[in-house]
């Protein structure tokens, strides 16, 4: 019990967190465990497999972003100063979608909890009006929707900057169950070798007492 309890306690934070029930709710899974199940759960086939897919989904946005990143160039553009920016937004769309549509049909897979992180950093690329991915500063006209390309490229730097690190964190934590795995198994084979030898222990003494009824 003290062992499940230290192993419970070990838990890094991007693979789970405590609820007020006692319980812990898998992020990967998106599933509440009770506590003591918790190292069953963790072993499960379904757990690694999710911890799987959110790499490969991970991998998978990655190159999306660095598709719709592409710079657009100056003979895509046309040099009217009302229509410019409606001309930006449109190419920028149908890249977008392209992109977006090819990365889906060359990678399909089953829409698990883990799929949801994809589909919403795709959403809120798909939100951004009147932003081009890429644009330098100062390349339109207009004051304020230069402040916008800027901050829209400060904000997308630190949403992947925190994506890095949660990825970091869940990379260790799984290299930390793995230790645990492993030392888990060492415990069992040694406690294994130890009731062995309890029982040869017993069946000597079985074997004694024998020996001396027959004197």
């Amino acid at each position: 019990m003290q062992a499940e309890t230290s192993s419970v306690n070990k838990i890094h934070p991007s693979i789970a967190k405590d609820l007020e029930n006692g319980a812990l709710l898998c992020l990967i899974c998106n599933t509440q465990v009770k506590s003591k199940l918790w190292i069953a759960h963790s072993n499960g086939r379904k757990h690694r497999e999710n911890i799987k897919q959110f790499k490969t989904n991970h991998l998978i946005t990655n190159a999306a972003k660095r598709n719709m990143q592409e710079p657009i160039t100056s003979s895509d553009v046309i040099p009217n100063k009302k229509t410019k920016s409606k001309k930006f937004t449109s190419y920028s769309s149908i890249i977008q979608k392209q992109t977006i549509a090819k990365t889906y049909e060359s990678v399909p897979w089953e829409k698990s909890p883990m799929s949801k992180v994809v589909e919403s950093s795709v959403t809120s690329a798909q939100k951004k009006k009147n932003i081009i991915e890429g644009v330098p500063e100062g390349f339109f006209e207009d004051e304020k929707l230069n402040k916008r390309v800027v901050e829209t490229i400060e904000k997308e730097a630190n949403m992947e900057q925190e994506y890095e690190i949660f990825m970091k964190e869940l990379n260790e934590a799984e290299k930390e169950e793995e230790r645990r795995e492993e030392n888990e198994e060492h415990l069992g084979a040694v406690e294994h070798d130890i009731e062995l030898i309890d029982d040869q222990i017993n069946h000597w003494k079985r074997v004694n007492q024998l020996e001396l009824r027959k004197d």
